[in-house]
C-alpha cells in the first residue's frame, strides 16, 4: 500500500528519510483536502489490490 506522509517539516533530509523508507508522497501541513485526494488517487492509480 502506498504511503503518503502529512508533516509540517519541509526539512530537506526529513523528505529525503521519507521517500527511502518507501513513501510515494510528502504533503506539508497545512494541506487542502482537494491536494491530499489528488495525491490519494494518483499513488493508488496503478496498484493492484490485495484483500486478505
Amino acid at each position: 500500500m502506498p504511503a503518503i506522509m502529512i508533516t509540517a517539516s519541509a526539512d530537506g533530509a526529513n523528505v529525503k528519510a521519507a521517500v527511502e523508507a518507501g513513501a510515494v508522497g510528502y504533503v506539508l501541513k497545512p494541506f487542502s483536502v482537494t491536494d491530499l485526494l489528488a495525491r490519494v488517487r494518483a499513488a493508488t492509480k496503478n496498484q493492484s489490490r490485495v484483500w486478505l
